[in-house]
């Protein structure tokens, strides 16, 4: 019991340390945060006021105890995007969406690249094959149990 006391005593002491170490490491981030003018009613907001806030931010997260990794990468990421390193894209649709052909012209073209001439006519033949099925009456079947 006396060693599981003692035990707990320096454990405290060694957070109490690492919390005084981190509190040391942050003050003067800390206090260039809060030197830092951030009125942007005033002074304005633009990229080079973003930049610096975000660098900021990602030193506070890198010397947090335990360091902040996601929030410093979060930070990181955000400079790149306003630096035009980064570009967000949104694609709605299926990757199919953005590769069907134009046209006939195209679709053909395509058709013939990836399968050669003997392609193409076999789909020629099969597209004749709809467009006489289209043309011919449709005779509907009536399967109803009637009794």
């Amino acid at each position: 019991m006396a060693r599981q006391r003692n035990y707990n005593s320096e454990n405290r002491q060694t957070n109490k340390q690492r919390e005084d170490e981190v509190f040391v490491r942050l003050k003067p981030l800390v206090q260039q945060t809060l030197e830092h003018d951030y009125d942007r009613a005033t002074v304005g907001f633009d990229i080079e006021q973003a930049l610096v806030e975000l660098e900021d931010a990602r030193r506070l997260a890198v010397n947090a105890h335990p360091p902040q990794v996601a929030s410093a990468i979060t930070a990181i990421m955000g400079k790149a995007k306003l630096k035009g390193m980064l570009v967000d894209q949104s694609i709605v649709g299926s990757p199919d969406d953005f590769r069907r052909a134009r046209n006939d012209e195209e679709m053909m073209d395509m058709l013939e690249r990836r399968g050669g001439a003997r392609a193409v006519e076999a789909f020629k033949r099969f597209w004749q094959e709809i467009e006489q099925l289209d043309e011919e009456p449709v005779m509907i079947e009536d399967k109803r149990d009637v009794g």
